[in-house]
């Protein structure tokens, strides 16, 4: 059974691939452009401009490099360390991840200087996945890129959720909501994008830079205060949130706004669209497949005891593969090392170990990134069975003590239950995929 988790979990990877998600959406005979259901003529516009931000960037604009070819004027593809490709027509960057670092404020001016050259006879075409609001950093008058380090770092380990995280990175920015659409006025703007936020919220996947923003100045502090976190970041950010809410500076711009005019954004791929494939492919395994959920959120390890406890009442057909979608979040108290997927995992081997499950009586558990990392570390998630239950026994291990030190990465780098993926080139949120004999 481990084997065919890994294999599903594989083949729903293979499903969101973002190279031929693209290619679907964009094609070129000769000076005719189209992109879905819109067709531009080449010989009439004066540029078109390539902006590929994301875990998914590189792939992305490795076909279109290889749809569109010399039709590109300029272009630039900024993703995580180690998940560029080569490029014929446009610059890779490779920048930090999850926390912002001076590549990543060097592909921000980058891409602002693109947009300071656009008209209304130019094309913008951006390619977005998740992963761009760290990767593409800018700062605000007032505030260094240390300030905006520690406050990523801060929010990272609130508990904070995605949308919250993003309303806050929005107003500190001169690109993200909505902003690089107002940069690239009068030039039309369409985005194709891969979604690792649930419900696929169009102003929250990669803090939605070319879409309007209902989101202010006074949730962004709202959701500071919250987490407890206006004392903790720095005088400049502080100021400028309150230049936001006394209106001494410019709001994201709102739906209505005229720079949306000519825009159009799509979502070419999701988590959804892997956990079908998934199905799928158990399916032909053999198993009954049931799509448990598609929105999962909450605290990690708090999801994974509730999954456990549901499992304990499965009464279906067997074998049966449950299927889950989403992203949790991480309180992160303890100063060990990990990510939310490992936590899951480890949060399910813990309940096992403290209610004494029998080895042979427990489901396979895999939790994992899609896009190969799980938070900071180098594994996209962790596997659990009875095998490894019976050696937590056998050795007298706790994986309660790593689980209250979020030390998940320590307890998986024992074992070889930790999964390897190296850099997937997609990105829909996580899997968790649980297998039942």
């Amino acid at each position: 059974m481990r084997e065919d988790i890994l294999e599903i979990f594989t083949l729903a990877l293979t499903a969101v691939q973002p190279g031929n998600l693209v290619g679907r959406w964009i094609k070129r005979e000769g000076d005719r452009i189209m992109l879905g259901d819109r067709i531009f003529l080449r010989s009439e516009l004066r540029h078109l401009y390539v902006i590929a931000m994301g875990k998914a960037a590189a792939a992305m604009g490795d076909m279109l490099e290889q749809v569109l070819g010399d039709a590109i004027s300029e272009g630039i593809v900024i993703t995580k360390e180690g998940y560029g490709l080569p490029m014929e027509y446009m610059t890779v960057l490779e920048t930090g991840h999850p926390v912002p670092d001076e590549r990543g404020i060097k592909a921000g001016e980058m891409v602002m200087q693109i947009l300071h050259h656009t008209n209304e006879q130019d094309l913008v075409l951006v390619l977005l996945s998740g992963g761009s609001s760290a990767l593409v950093a800018d700062v605000v008058p007032g505030v260094s890129l240390e300030e905006l380090q520690k406050l990523s770092s801060l929010m990272l380990k609130s508990g904070a959720d995605i949308r919250e995280i993003n309303t806050v990175r929005k107003h500190i920015s001169r690109l993200k909501g909505g902003q690089l659409a107002r940069l690239a006025y009068p030039a039309t703007v369409v985005c194709l994008a891969l979604s690792d936020v649930i419900g696929d919220p169009q102003e929250v996947i990669a803090s939605g830079p070319t879409v309007p923003d209902s989101t202010t100045f006074e949730d962004a502090w709202q959701i500071l205060e919250k987490y407890r976190l206006t004392q903790l970041i720095s005088q400049g950010i502080l100021e400028w949130i309150a230049l936001g809410r006394r209106g001494d500076v410019p709001e994201t711009p709102k739906p209505g706004d005229i720079i949306f005019e000519r825009n159009q954004f799509n979502i070419i791929g999701n988590n959804k669209m892997a956990l079908l494939a998934a199905a799928e492919a158990a399916k032909g395994k053999g198993y009954t497949v049931f799509i448990e959920d598609v929105s999962m959120h909450g605290e990690a390890r708090e999801r994974a005891v509730q999954l456990a406890i549901q499992l304990e009442q499965y009464r279906g057909p067997k074998p049966a593969c449950i299927l889950l979608g989403g992203e949790t979040t991480v309180t992160v108290k303890g100063n060990g090392r990990g990510g939310r997927n490992q936590e899951f995992a480890l949060a399910v081997l813990a309940y096992w170990k403290a209610t004494g499950k029998e080895p042979l009586n427990v489901p396979v558990i895999l939790s994992a990134a899609t896009d190969g990392t799980d938070g900071p570390v180098d594994a996209a998630g962790a596997l659990v069975d009875g095998r490894l239950l019976h050696w937590v026994y056998e050795q007298h291990e706790e994986p309660q003590k790593y689980l209250d030190n979020n030390d998940s990465y320590g307890f998986f780098s024992k074992t070889n239950a930790q999964l390897f993926t190296g850099p997937t080139y997609t990105n829909v949120m996580d899997m968790v995929i649980v297998l039942i004999h």
